[in-house]
């Protein structure tokens, strides 16, 4: 629990430029005998010393690309690219489309209508090297992407303390879940046709949600905040069976159906502030300039480590915008 001190949020006075981009949380199934109880194993990838997420943990993803709409166009004919599925606006099919792509290109994950076969490993060098060889392979290789088999699970949007230090801005990122059965893990560890992509990443980890926190607690990995509060949702979720349920439940409507842009907080003084640390609010919290709510505590805690978080919401509770951004506002933990 965060100590009793009295915060203000950090904001930049300029503008901002942000991206739009798109995550797969994608599980492949394993023996629970090999997985601690869990049937399942998540696709994590460690990117290398450049870039964004310089030797972090992540899921596959990345910035959406022109050939999104139109592999929209040529595989959903008829549907808006950019209409969104639910009430969080980032869940839209160019989103789907843009994580299905991501995680082929940086992990050989096929969430396809239609498996490559022995192809795939052709498709792949050519989406790497190309962008526009994503249509080709919905024209020419008879598939598409399985945009049903994602679940939408979240949004997160860089802080905009951190954006505005980024060479090319931040990103608004649409998480969505999906099963690779397709990808079965062995009893090497690995999954068939499953690799790292050597120009972004170092290595793919195969971890239970709960191996994942761990490794990141005894600072064996590195988890930015989004991937940790996703593996914490996920950490309870035993059987892939049950994550496309756990993705709709009414009990995540605060963390799923809210784009979640964190602010950062600073202690604002007093005699409690030298050990309040460093948090990010999250929607809900009565500080939050775009979704906040009288009275509420959700935060994560950035520094010191580890990460944690306190809230006194209910994981069902949905917020209106606010009107007026009042960014003077502090409030006591």
């Amino acid at each position: 629990m965060a100590p009793a001190a009295e915060f203000k949020v950090v904001r930049v006075n300029r503008p901002v430029a942000y991206r739009k981009s798109a995550t797969l949380i994608a599980a492949a199934p394993c023996c629970p005998d090999q997985a601690g109880g869990y049937d399942y194993k998540l696709c994590l990838l460690r990117r290398g010393g450049k870039g964004t997420f310089k030797h972090g943990v992540v899921f596959p993803g990345g910035a959406s690309e022109a050939v999104d709409a139109e592999v929209c166009a040529a595989a959903c004919p008829g549907q808006a690219p950019d209409a969104p599925a639910s009430p969080n606006p980032l869940d839209t099919l160019r989103m789907r489309v843009c994580a299905v792509r991501e995680a082929f290109e940086e992990a050989g994950a096929q969430v396809f209508t239609k498996p490559l076969g022995d192809a795939a490993g052709a498709w792949r060098a050519a989406m790497q090297d190309r962008a526009g060889a994503y249509k080709d392979l919905v024209e020419k290789a008879g598939t598409a992407p399985a945009v049903d088999r994602l679940h939408f699970w979240c949004s997160f949007i860089t802080p905009e303390v951190e954006a505005s230090r980024m060479k090319k801005g931040g990103f608004e990122t649409a998480f969505f879940a999906t099963v690779l059965e397709h990808h079965q893990i062995g009893g090497d560890g690995a999954a068939a046709g499953m690799s790292c992509c050597a120009q972004e990443t170092t290595e793919l980890l195969w971890l239970t949600p709960r191996e994942a926190l761990r490794a990141h607690a005894a600072g064996t990995i590195r988890l930015f905040p989004p991937q940790w509060a996703v593996l914490r949702q996920l950490e309870p979720v035993a059987r892939r069976a049950d994550i496309a349920a756990a993705a709709a439940s009414p009990a995540r409507a605060l963390f799923r159906d809210h784009v979640i842009k964190p602010y950062v907080l600073v202690p604002a003084g007093g005699p409690e502030a030298k050990d309040a640390g460093v948090w990010a609010a999250y929607p809900g919290d009565a500080l939050h300039p775009d979704y906040p709510h009288p009275g509420g505590v959700n935060r994560l805690r950035l520094r010191p480590l580890p990460y944690d978080t306190v809230s006194n919401l209910p994981g069902t509770l949905r917020i209106p915008p606010a009107e007026k951004k009042d960014q003077t506002k502090k409030a006591r933990l």
